[in-house]
């Protein structure tokens, strides 16, 4: 901080030092400068010369100027002026111009005239195409024919009218337009037989200018023929696409209507008398059914005066009234199947009537041909019924033999348990071996089962401490079955051979 505070005030000093000698210098220098003595000394520079030449250069300019003025006016006056010359220029000029201007007023009077014809044929052409779409559309409402001829005299008599109208708007425009074309050649002709003879007197001078109007009015003629006749062309051709398209309009609506109307009935006709699908139809109708029924079987005689009926009767829990119902109730379907195949239906609906007719016999004789079946079934069940009557008897028979037989066995495998446990705590032994015919199934007996799982090891003694072999539990229930895993060389495994279980062997493989 000490260092910046003496850097700023050596900065003041020098400030001061410096600015004090340039304002010393400063008005040193404006006291040598005087300026009313420097105007005294230009005052004693000036020249004469300066103001001789700027009025001597004037006064040439002056004098240039006023003989260049009465140079122009000498030759004015000395000049011949042609007035004549100029003024048959210029009515040569007003004539052509006059005959261009009539010429083109001819041509557009003309063409309005045109356009004003064309309009109104325009106009009365639709008038004409809409009275004849009105006419067909009444011939497809399908009137009778002095309903069509009133409704045709109508139509024609409001075409008249309009037709008429349509004339009478257009028929002022027209007239305004042919006078305007009166005139304007009534104008061309005056005019021109009272400039012939100028015309002739100058036809040298204009020969040339009116061959370059006349190619030009050629060229702008035929360019305008050329768009007027491809418009017409255009116009003929439009006329002739809407004309063809009307008549292909006309006969699309005819064709239409025609098909609507087809679609429509046969669309009642296949309501009422519908066609089945073919899955349908070849699953549950007969394409050709029988032409002649069978007649309907009086249930009546079936159910009521057959001795095997009222057994099934009796069986099927029915009464005599419910059988007269049930006969009444199939006369009726008959009946109104019969009813309606009188009324004319066709397709399916036709087919199905006969076929309904056709099941309904069908089903009455299988019904018929069913209960004398059922009738016999009876008599065959109830032979049938004795005879396991009395196979179920012979069967309790040998059942109870049977189960004497095996209380017999039962009693017999304790005695033997019984009697191989004595000899296995008398031995000291833990087991015996009951069959080894099969090393694969040996069956064993252990004196304490309970603790036998499958899995474990068991060595195989004789006479007490001589091992010849060793197996492994495969199944403990309902009896122990083992499997030979070693056996010493030369020897045999027999009944009543010692088996000592390895209780604390780990259990490994086997069934848990």
């Amino acid at each position: 901080m000490d260092h910046d505070r003496e850097i700023n005030a050596i900065v003041e000093q020098s400030k001061q030092t410096f600015l004090k000698e340039l304002a010393r210098e400063f008005r040193e220098r404006q006291k040598r400068y005087n300026l009313e003595e420097e105007f005294a000394k230009t005052k004693k520079n000036r020249s004469v010369l300066i103001p001789l030449f700027v009025i001597l250069t004037a006064v040439v300019l002056i004098g240039g100027a006023i003989g260049v003025s009465f140079y122009i006016q000498s030759m004015n006056e000395r000049a011949d002026i042609n007035f004549e010359g100029a003024f048959a220029d210029v009515n040569l000029r007003d004539v052509l111009n006059t005959a261009k201007r009539l010429d083109e007023s001819m041509a557009a009077a003309q063409r309005r005239l045109v356009q004003l014809r064309n309009s109104q044929e325009k106009e009365i052409n639709d008038l004409i195409t809409a009275s004849e779409r009105e006419t067909a559309l009444i011939e497809s409402r399908g009137l009778n024919q002095a309903q069509m001829q009133q409704e045709e005299r109508l139509i024609q008599e409001r075409l008249q009218e309009s037709i008429a109208e349509v004339q009478a708007r257009y028929a002022p425009q027209i007239e305004e337009v042919e006078l305007e074309i009166q005139r304007i050649q009534a104008q061309m002709d005056q005019y021109d037989s009272r400039q012939v003879e100028q015309a002739r007197r100058q036809e040298e001078l204009l020969d040339n200018q009116k061959r370059l109007f006349n190619l030009e009015l050629e060229q702008v003629q035929a360019r305008y023929e050329e768009q007027i006749a491809a418009l017409e062309a255009d116009h003929e051709q439009e006329l002739q696409e809407l004309q063809l398209f009307e008549e292909q309009l006309r006969e699309n609506l005819r064709e239409r209507l025609e098909a609507e109307q087809r679609a429509a009935l046969n669309e009642m006709f296949l309501t009422y008398n519908p066609v089945f699908s073919q899955e349908f139809t070849d699953q549950w109708l007969n394409p050709q059914p029988s032409q002649e029924l069978a007649a309907i079987p009086n249930l009546t005689d079936i159910w009521r005066f057959t001795a095997q009926m009222r057994e099934v009767r009796q069986i099927l829990d029915l009464s005599f009234q419910q059988i007269e119902d049930l006969e009444n109730n199939i006369a009726g379907m008959d009946a109104l199947i019969t009813r309606l195949g009188g009324v004319g239906y066709a397709n399916s609906v036709e087919l199905t009537l006969r076929q309904l007719k056709e099941l309904q016999g069908q089903n009455l004789r299988v019904l018929q041909e069913s209960s004398q079946a059922m009738s016999q079934r009876i008599l065959d069940q109830e032979t049938a019924f004795q005879e396991a009557t009395q196979r179920i008897a012979a069967a309790n028979r040998r059942l109870e033999a049977s189960v004497a037989e095996q209380n017999r066995l039962k009693s017999f495998i304790g005695q033997l348990e019984y009697s191989l446990a004595a000899l296995s705590r008398r031995s000291g032994d833990s087991g015996f071996i009951v069959d080894a015919r099969d090393d694969e199934n040996i069956l064993l007996f252990a004196l304490n089962k309970e603790f036998i799982v499958p899995g474990i090891e068991a060595l195989i003694f004789r006479e007490d401490t001589r091992q010849i072999g060793r197996i492994r539990v495969k199944a403990v229930e309902p009896h122990i079955i083992a499997q030979l895993e070693m056996l010493q060389e030369g020897e045999r495994l027999f009944p009543f051979d010692a088996v000592i279980f390895n209780l604390q062997q780990p259990i490994s493989g086997g069934d848990e």
